[in-house]
């Protein structure tokens, strides 16, 4: 099984955590449905011993928007390879595969509306750069 700091991982403690992810989404939130953080079923690595979280919320009333860190490196190179299987796209640049998102070394998946997505992909830039 797969243990966190395999294929290039760093300490679960220091991956973004999904409820600051999705407090950048903007909206008003329905104060009857908090967020909700709950464990995500399959992760990036069937049979990882790392459970994923998943946040959720309902903004304004209609929009639901899930967002979940599937994994993290210490190299974004490392992240590239895991999300596509191909080295070589660059370290700084965004990239998308089979419904996952890469920021630096951070692997997301985010449901929700393409401005939802924005607002985690800022979020994640902020926090790479820091």
């Amino acid at each position: 099984m797969p243990e966190p700091l395999e294929y290039g991982g760093v300490d679960p403690e220091s991956w973004p955590d999904c409820a600051a992810l999705l407090a950048a989404v903007p909206g008003k939130r329905d104060p009857g449905r908090p967020d909700a953080k709950r464990i995500v079923d399959d992760g990036l690595f069937s049979g990882a011993t790392l459970v994923p979280f998943s946040c959720y919320a309902r903004i304004d009333d209609a929009e639901s928007v899930e967002v979940v860190v599937m994994w993290m490196t210490k190299r974004p190179e490392d992240a590239d390879v895991l999300l596509d299987g191909r080295p070589g796209t660059p370290p700084d640049a965004d990239e998308y595969a089979g419904g996952n998102l890469r920021v630096g070394g951070v692997i997301v998946q985010v449901q929700g509306s393409d401005e939802a997505e924005r607002a985690v992909v800022k979020r994640l830039r902020s926090r790479v750069a820091s």
